[in-house]
């Protein structure tokens, strides 16, 4: 299972990383989040932002959440049109969670609606889909706001910080296929995504990688 001497500490109280950028070329097309987490409590009181941003006109975002029953939730705005995507059955139980890779990939629809997948453990889990980001919306994504992990960056705000601990946080402008989502698993044992190995073939689609300091830079 995945053991890392480094990784970052969220208290829930407002810690958060600033990514610096939001990303907005990257989020106007397809593109993949992958992270290792390890939460505090998996069925929080309250609902808690494990990355993303929500920018001033409310009318663009992106965010993950661990949403009160252990799900992983994303949801998905862009000009107005709006999309949440929710694992069917709990992700993590109640109490103390152990570490767990999350991968969610997102196509965009072009001419039809964007779509998602929720990946736990390399394998995708099923999931109910709520309302739809038109492609055509998609494609016109625009944020100022910068993305921030363990928190959502409501404008300037961080909103429904995470308690527990984050990993291997990589952002890629494609949305990977499964075989790929599977190596980058790789039965729990991360290895450096900036080259490719196996059925993993998107060190070239790299955007964002933060190791948490567990490596020479974090890029």
């Amino acid at each position: 299972t995945h053991e890392q001497m480094y990784s970052l500490t969220l208290d829930g109280a407002g810690d958060y990383l600033d990514t610096g950028s939001p990303f907005q070329s990257t989020h106007r097309g397809s593109f993949s989040y992958s992270f290792w987490m390890k939460p505090d409590d998996g069925q929080p009181g309250a609902a808690e932002n494990l990355l993303g941003c929500d920018n001033n006109a409310d009318q663009d975002a992106f965010f993950i959440t661990l949403d009160t029953a252990g799900k992983i939730k994303i949801d998905h705005e862009a000009n107005n049109d709006d999309a949440s995507y929710i694992t069917d059955a709990a992700v993590y139980g109640d109490g103390a969670g152990d570490w767990k890779h999350i991968c969610v990939t997102v196509t965009d629809g072009d001419s039809g609606n964007s779509s998602y997948i929720i990946y736990v453990d390399g394998a995708a889990r099923a999931g109910t889909l709520t309302n739809a980001v038109a492609g055509s919306e998609h494609d016109d994504w625009t944020s100022s706001d910068n993305v921030y992990i363990g928190a959502t960056n409501d404008d300037g705000t961080a909103l429904n910080p995470f308690t527990g601990k984050m990993d291997e946080v990589v952002l890629w402008n494609v949305a990977l296929d499964a075989d790929a989502v599977a190596a980058v698993y790789n039965s729990g044992k991360p290895f450096d995504l900036n080259n490719d190995r196996g059925n993993y073939d998107n060190s070239s689609a790299l955007v964002a990688y933060w190791r948490m300091f567990n490596g020479p830079f974090d890029d």
